[in-house]
């Protein structure tokens, strides 16, 4: 969680180094109060990362978005 989408960015790429294959997002999150605290509530995806085989791909807005 940070309020620096280049910070989070960083952070999920930072995470995906270490594996050969792997996927991740970075997302608007916002935390929304209720009666027995607070939830996350999600929001767009800022942007997606692929890793295949030691190489990643960086693609803005939600690669796994499937369109109607």
């Amino acid at each position: 969680m940070s309020e620096s989408e280049a910070v989070a960015e960083e952070a999920m790429l930072a995470a995906l180094h270490g594996f050969r294959r792997g996927r991740g997002r970075v997302r608007v999150a916002r935390l929304v109060p209720i009666r027995s605290g607070v939830v996350y509530r999600y929001g767009a995806t800022l942007v997606t990362a692929h890793r295949t085989d030691g190489a990643t791909v960086v693609v803005a807005g939600d690669a796994w978005e499937v369109a109607p």
